[in-house]
């Protein structure tokens, strides 16, 4: 690898952070850039940025991730999800193409109906805009993908699902969990998914710029759980005073205001594995990894 190995966009929030972190660790070369040094919806800088960047390759971590305040955004002039997401990553992906960088785009497994075949959903699956219920942050980042392809050039598409893994970041999965433990707040038990750890994000990352893989990847921990079932366990493992409380996804979201979200969701990661020559962790092993991590810390 070259001194300098990528660039990452979006380097303060949740994902980014703690990616950067993993990959500097690896002995990977990484620049780190969020908002202060380049805004990706304004072209001309985002040109000049990456016309001056020494990195072959761009790891676009920029979005808004507000899921539920992506509602509001929707049919607003200035509607940052928008911004965000559709427009600032076409502007990513052309200047990426311009300037000859391998670019990787981070996406979300929201991007995946939530009223049609049950997940966890394959790589070769291909979502379609106008295809279920999704709330407005997953039509935003499924036409950011849309317009990533539709750019061209050379690229990969990474899918995560609630991240967890940076013990800085207050919506950090594991944390937030933790917190409504504590706090008495009941977690889904009909709701079925597959959270990203972190770590194993910045692995595949590793393997995708060394390989020069293009193509769609999913990162996500294995089998399939709920969020009761996840907190459940970290409740044992970190040996909390209180226990879990069920509760129901079908309550949260009669509440109203609230975006849709999968009941049966949650990705497979058996092709990205396959591709890549890499095993992902089960979410136990991840739990148990991050104690760990925070326990040294």
């Amino acid at each position: 690898m070259k001194e300098i190995d990528l660039a990452i966009l979006g380097a303060k929030g949740l994902v980014g952070s703690q990616s950067s972190k993993h990959l500097e660790d690896f002995g990977v070369g990484v620049i780190s850039a969020d908002i202060e040094e380049v805004d990706i919806t304004k072209h001309k800088d985002l040109d000049r940025w990456m016309k001056d960047s020494p990195a072959p390759v761009i790891v676009n971590f920029v979005a808004f991730t507000d899921v539920d305040g992506a509602e509001k955004e929707k049919g607003k002039e200035d509607d940052s999800a928008i911004m965000l997401n559709v427009e600032g990553a076409r502007l990513v992906a052309q200047a990426a193409k311009k300037n000859k960088k391998f670019l990787i785009y981070i996406s979300t497994d929201m991007v995946f109906p939530t009223n049609k075949a049950p997940g966890p959903y394959s790589e070769d699956v291909q979502p379609q805009i106008g295809d279920g219920a999704i709330g407005w942050y997953a039509k935003t980042k499924l036409m950011g993908e849309r317009a990533v392809a539709g750019v061209g050039g050379r690229y990969a598409l990474i899918r995560i699902s609630y991240p967890f893994g940076n013990p800085d970041n207050e919506k950090d999965f594991f944390l937030k969990t933790r917190k409504y433990i504590e706090s008495g707040i009941p977690l889904f038990a009909d709701q079925q998914f597959t959270p990203t750890y972190i770590l194993d994000l910045a692995n595949a990352i590793v393997e995708i710029v060394s390989r020069q893989k293009e193509g769609v990847f999913h990162v996500a921990t294995h089998p399939p759980t709920t969020p009761y079932e996840f907190g459940n366990y970290l409740a044992e493992k970190l040996k909390l005073e209180k226990e879990a409380k069920k509760g129901s996804l079908d309550d949260f979201i009669k509440q109203g205001g609230k975006a849709p979200r999968a009941k049966d969701g949650g990705l497979s990661t058996q092709l990205t594995q396959d591709r890549l020559g890499i095993e992902f962790r089960s979410w136990q092993e991840a739990i148990d990894d991050f104690i760990q991590k925070l326990n040294r810390a």
